[in-house]
């Protein structure tokens, strides 16, 4: 009976094991000093590290699509590439394509997100859209130095991967960004792209006018 009664408080801790790979282990040799490399706590994350991506690796072919509800109540998916979902509950006038999205400049540099292609399923007078394949545009920047009264400038163009901005790949989790209330600009700008490629509604188009 204690046998059966131990088994069974082993069990979920088992579980949850299983399911949860733990935090990316630490590297001690954050210079990357090649002399460190044959270090004993080198020796140790290495292998660590080893074990910690095996066990994502399995986790991400046993899960699938993995999906977070989004602030404005629509989804995001990642399944090798990132989605954004939304479904309307009426047959909206849109076809397949791309979007061109506008948001206004700020300190994000999800700020920087132009376009994306969408994909739309329609099924029972609902239209589901998803919108994917993001396309992100560049930040130039310069800076000048003097000497001796003489101003030297320079100009270097950063550019971002919205994929990153919103899913850790290496982790395979989402970022906090999705969770914070400035991110609420960026899914209007994707739903407004959306709704202006879906054009005129059924209800202007119609017999009175």
């Amino acid at each position: 009976m204690k046998k059966l009664l131990l088994i069974l408080l082993c069990l979920p801790m088992i579980g949850f094991g299983q399911d949860d790979c733990g935090e990316e282990p630490k590297n001690p040799n954050k210079f990357n000093n090649s002399s460190n490399n044959n270090s004993p706590k080198y020796r140790k994350y290495k292998k660590e590290l080893a074990v910690w991506e095996k066990c994502i690796a399995e986790r991400i072919a046993a899960q699938g699509p993995i999906k977070a509800k989004s602030r404005l109540g629509n989804q995001w998916i990642y399944d090798n590439t990132l989605f954004y979902e939304i479904i309307y509950e009426e047959d909206l006038n849109i076809k397949d394509g791309h979007i061109d999205i506008r948001l206004t400049k700020g300190l994000m540099t999800s700020s920087y997100l132009e376009g994306a292609t969408i994909k739309v399923q329609k099924k029972d007078s609902r239209t589901r859209v998803l919108v994917y394949d993001f396309e992100m545009g560049s930040d130039d920047w310069g800076s000048a130095t003097g000497f001796g009264g003489v101003a030297f400038g320079g100009s270097t163009e950063q550019t971002y991967n919205f994929t990153e901005i919103v899913f850790n790949k290496r982790k395979h989790r989402y970022t906090k960004w999705i969770t914070m209330s400035s991110f609420d600009k960026v899914e209007r700008g994707i739903m407004e792209a959306v709704e202006n490629k879906a054009g005129a509604s059924k209800e202007i188009l119609n017999e009175d006018w």
